[in-house]
């Protein structure tokens, strides 16, 4: 602020004179080594009263009292101005006592400023509040630094508010606190706005996620309590129930009733029947005003809403016992036309938020109604259904033909890192470096050809350089008479599922190792019986033996094999066939003493996987018949052949083991035999293959089993 420098010579000159004045002052201003000039600050004309002071007599009492006026109007000002401001300023003698307060906290203790100055914390406020304020304070005092604090305090109206504040402790000279000056700021209504607005983000986030939802609800799940659960999700503490308009466009049906939770029992019993399913006449209330899709409070009462239909009495009592209060009613339309009703009966003294996301829900929830008849209806509603699809939980991204960006959804940064503004009509790339050149090999052809993309998952980068996994798909975007005008991105963060993927193949891989290991094992036992059995038949002086012995090695190696092929393929859950019936027969043929005997083995086996518990069965049949086969077959005979096959088609398999030898004795019958290795053969096909077992004797023997499994 500038004071004239008049103001104080016409101060002097009324003592001594006008010209001395002048003369006196001037002297001073060159003594403060100030400019010589028509205007000073306060700061100026403080130094010329400095050096008045050393003046005696009666310019010594002026220049005194010049600098007591200046430091009243300093004082006066300041206090002007900080009764003049919403923020609320005190400063604190001690840890209990008040020194001097603005207007502002005055007016919120709704005390005068006199009743407060120099007053005890506890005589002004409750007890509970005045003891979180002392600690607070006494923290200031003892250790003489800035403290910051949010605290709810009873205003003088007797309503809770939360105050912000800051408390700073002035030092003197020894560095002791010679005071503390409290600044608060009432963000009560701060608060409550970003509360409101987290309640909106999250009604808007599930609302998004709540049109993914549609786009994939299955006919078989119930639609209308699926609308009715969201919107109640919406409505918070409410009674909801969702009607439809059907095939007669004069029935209302309440397809979902959600809320009434206890009295569900009651009311039932006031009505005779439960809500859910009970039908109206349109005709005795018209709803055409519902057809704009809008909210409208209903003025009318439960009578009304459930249009007659249920006596006037019973419709008070369950307003009653269900402390109804205000009810609104919106409408499922499409193109004006009504198919559909919902109902929010609010609680006694409750109102209705966010009408524009509940409208925004009512919307969608028509459209993935009427999509159930066709599909077409979506594709109308495309411009009603933008804003849900831009808070959908995913990153949408539009690109023009040039490579620009011309959108991106809210919820980049998130995604990125990079805001809206720093995307915007720029590329930005945050594929990481190991997955950049597959990118941007299927980026160039996307905008080469004009093709679109689905699940391409991808290393990504953020902008400070944080790591996640994406799954993006794109599809381009034409113009009517179909020309290339850029792509539509949509991105998800996979980063979790990635994570949970690479567990699950470590697992399966830990656990592949462990059941390889467990085949490996299990074949090396079965090997060291069959040479047990080998060593046991070479031992062994009567031949009966030799060949139980020999038969029962065969059977072993029959289901070594299988582990063995099992342990050294790829694949522990199933066997080919082909190899596995190639390698038996040969191990066979090695087997069995043929001496001079020329035998042909002719192996025609589909290149079939069977599961083990098909496997070894098989394998044992086909060992048992072989050797049925070598020792029977070729009585008497120098020449032979032994002919194997296994055909597949779809789930139906049939295995047959035929030979050209003597033939089957007369009047065989497989089920009465009494050769252990045929009677296994009925057992294995039969029980276990749940199979059907043929048996031909025309020119040698032929055994057919036909049997059917689980396609793999």
């Amino acid at each position: 602020m500038k004071i004239n420098k008049n103001d104080l010579i016409s101060t002097y000159a009324q003592s001594i004179g006008i010209e001395a004045a002048k003369e006196l002052i001037t002297k001073k201003i060159n003594a403060a080594a100030l400019t010589d000039k028509e205007r000073y600050t306060e700061e100026e004309i403080a130094r010329i009263c400095s050096e008045l002071l050393k003046e005696g007599g009666l310019i010594r009492i002026i220049a005194q009292t010049f600098l007591v006026q200046l430091e009243r109007k300093r004082l006066e000002e300041q206090t002007l101005l900080l009764d003049n401001i919403e923020t609320q300023i005190w400063y604190l003698t001690d840890i209990e006592t008040y020194g001097a307060v603005n207007k502002a906290r005055a007016d919120f203790l709704g005390r005068p400023k006199a009743k407060l100055e120099g007053k005890n914390i506890r005589d002004i406020i409750r007890t509970k509040e005045a003891d979180v304020c002392i600690a607070g304070n006494n923290e200031v005092f003892d250790k003489k630094k800035q403290t910051r604090t949010e605290q709810w305090v009873r205003n003088g109206k007797g309503e809770e508010r939360l105050l912000s504040i800051i408390l700073t402790p002035k030092l003197d000279e020894k560095g002791e606190v010679e005071y503390v000056i409290c600044v608060a700021e009432d963000i009560t209504e701060r608060k409550r706005a970003e509360e409101e607005e987290k309640q909106h983000r999250k009604r808007i986030e599930n609302l998004s996620k709540t049109a993914m939802r549609f786009v994939e609800f299955s006919p078989d799940e119930d639609i209308y309590r699926f609308i009715g659960e969201q919107l109640k999700e919406l409505t918070g503490d409410s009674i909801v129930a969702i009607n439809s308009i059907d095939k007669d466009p004069s029935i209302l049906v309440t397809r979902a009733v959600l809320g009434v939770g206890n009295f569900s029992k009651s009311i039932i019993k006031l009505v005779g029947k439960h809500p859910e399913g009970m039908t109206y006449n349109r005709s005795a209330e018209d709803l055409s005003y519902l057809s704009d899709g809008k909210l409208h409070e209903y003025r009318k009462r439960l009578y009304d809403v459930l249009l007659k239909t249920i006596s006037k009495p019973a419709c008070d009592v369950i307003e009653r016992f269900c402390k109804m209060g205000k009810i609104y009613t919106i409408g499922f339309t499409k193109e004006r036309e009504l198919f559909g009703t919902a109902v929010i009966i609010l609680p006694k003294g409750a109102e209705l938020e966010d009408e524009i996301i509940i409208e925004a829900f009512i919307k969608q929830a028509a459209i993935a109604l009427q999509r159930k008849s066709a599909e077409e209806a979506l594709r109308e509603a495309e411009e009603q259904f933008r804003t849900i699809v831009e808070t959908a939980p995913s990153f949408l991204m539009i690109t023009d033909s040039e490579g620009n960006n011309t959108y991106v959804s809210p919820n980049c940064e998130e995604f990125t890192g990079y805001t809206e503004e720093e995307l915007l009509g720029s590329v930005r790339w945050w594929v990481h470096g190991d997955d950049t050149p597959k990118a941007k090999a299927l980026f160039e052809r996307t905008f080469k050809d004009g093709v679109g993309g689905r699940d391409f998952e991808y290393k990504a980068v953020k902008k400070n350089g944080e790591l996640w996994y994406a799954s993006s798909s794109w599809e381009p975007l034409r113009d009517r008479e179909g020309q290339f005008l850029g792509i539509v991105f949509q991105t998800i963060d996979v980063t979790e599922r990635k994570r949970a993927e690479e567990k699950i193949k470590a697992s399966l891989k830990e656990k592949e190792a462990l059941l390889q290991e467990t085949h490996h094992r299990v074949k090396n036992n079965l090997q060291v019986v069959s040479s047990l059995l080998s060593m046991q038949a070479r031992a062994a002086k009567d031949e009966d033996t030799v060949d139980i012995l020999t038969e029962s090695r065969n059977r072993i190696n029959a289901m070594a094999l299988i582990h063995t092929q099992l342990y050294e393929s790829g694949n522990l859950s199933a066997i080919k066939m082909k190899g596995f019936v190639d390698k038996m027969v040969r191990q066979m043929f090695q087997s069995y003493p043929v001496r001079d005997m020329k035998l042909t083995p002719i192996v025609n086996v589909a290149d079939y996987p069977l599961p083990v518990s098909i496997a070894v069965p098989v394998g044992l049949i086909f060992n048992e018949l072989i050797s049925n086969a070598f020792k029977h077959a070729f009585v008497n005979r120098k020449e032979g052949k032994i002919e194997v096959s296994l055909c597949a088609s779809g789930k139906s398999i049939s295995m047959t083991v035929s030979d050209d030898g003597v033939g089957l004795p007369e009047g065989f019958d497989i089920n009465t035999t009494a050769t252990l290795g045929l009677h296994l053969v009925t057992i294995l096909a039969e029980d276990q293959l749940r199979g059907k077992l043929e048996v031909v004797s025309d020119e040698g023997a032929s055994f057919k089993i036909a049997f059917e499994i689980e396609t793999l």
